[in-house]
């Protein structure tokens, strides 16, 4: 019986195209990891298969006056079905908006002063829950059928609610780092937007794109993870071929566009205010 050398994710050691198949217990993460020659395949103990991803940027905003518009996702609006599912770090609590689009009963996410994240989802405060910490990547996914809309957070299901009318609106003047019906900015890291919108997510679908805390090609099936072809908005900051910055796409440049990278040249996020900008500061 053979035994796997062990690493950790920060000493996971340099290999290159001659080093194809080889493997490592990563101790901290109990994840097993296989070099294919260009990068690591991992396996976590869970059994949620996870293919070596990278992602290199996230988007800093200055909690002042930095945004990006996506236009109008117009699929959102009197939406009967959808799923959105956004990462965002901050380093303290503090009254912040996320995204969202027009209107106060349409469709906006934020996490607030008092350590909640709240939904809007037909109604004002339609749900919420208690954020898991500050200074630390959290993912927030909301689901909506004709019944019920979920509030998940790092893949666990926190709250439930009656399903309200979502006005013909919602999916207006949709934003990154802010909500059209407040002024409150967003203050950190936002990365790896996503909106399914025409289709709610079950739960081991949420689990996969938390993948305990890693990230996930959300434009390919595996594991878990099965709507590959229902995402129609996905935003890097960064990390997608169209994403642009002043000075080119690098740590502490300007974003001057983030594409929709599930359908590339459609919905780019190219309205951009104050002067948010691309970091190193990404989850795994």
């Amino acid at each position: 019986m053979s035994t796997l050398n062990t690493t950790t994710s920060t000493t996971r050691p340099t290999l290159g195209a001659g080093d194809v198949g080889k493997s490592y217990f990563e101790t901290d993460s109990n994840k097993i990891l296989v070099w294919d020659g260009t990068g690591w395949n991992e396996w976590n103990t869970d059994l949620i298969v996870t293919p070596g991803f990278n992602n290199n940027f996230s988007g800093s905003f200055d909690g002042t006056d930095d945004w990006i518009g996506i236009g109008n996702v117009s699929n959102l609006n009197s939406a009967t079905n959808f799923t959105i599912s956004v990462w965002f770090k901050r380093g303290s609590a503090r009254q912040d908006m996320l995204l969202g689009g027009t209107g106060t009963t349409g469709i906006g996410m934020y996490p607030w002063s008092d350590t909640k994240l709240y939904v809007h989802a037909g109604s004002v405060g339609t749900l919420n829950a208690s954020l898991p910490g500050e200074n630390q990547w959290i993912n927030a996914v909301v689901t909506r059928d004709a019944s019920n809309t979920k509030l998940y957070l790092n893949g666990s299901l926190e709250d439930t609610a009656t399903s309200l009318t979502i006005p013909s609106t919602a999916g207006d003047s949709f934003r990154i780092g802010n909500y059209v019906a407040y002024p409150n900015d967003f203050l950190g890291n936002i990365d790896e937007v996503a909106i399914w919108d025409s289709t709610t997510l079950d739960a081991n679908n949420i689990s996969a794109i938390y993948n305990v805390g890693n990230s996930t090609n959300l434009s390919s099936n595996i594991g878990f993870y099965d709507q590959s072809s229902n995402l129609t908005h996905w935003y890097r900051f960064g990390d997608h071929a169209n994403d642009t910055g002043s000075g080119g796409v690098a740590n502490g440049n300007t974003i001057t566009n983030i594409e929709n990278a599930a359908n590339p040249g459609t919905n780019d996020g190219s309205t951009i205010n104050g002067t948010p900008s691309f970091s190193t500061t990404v989850l795994p």
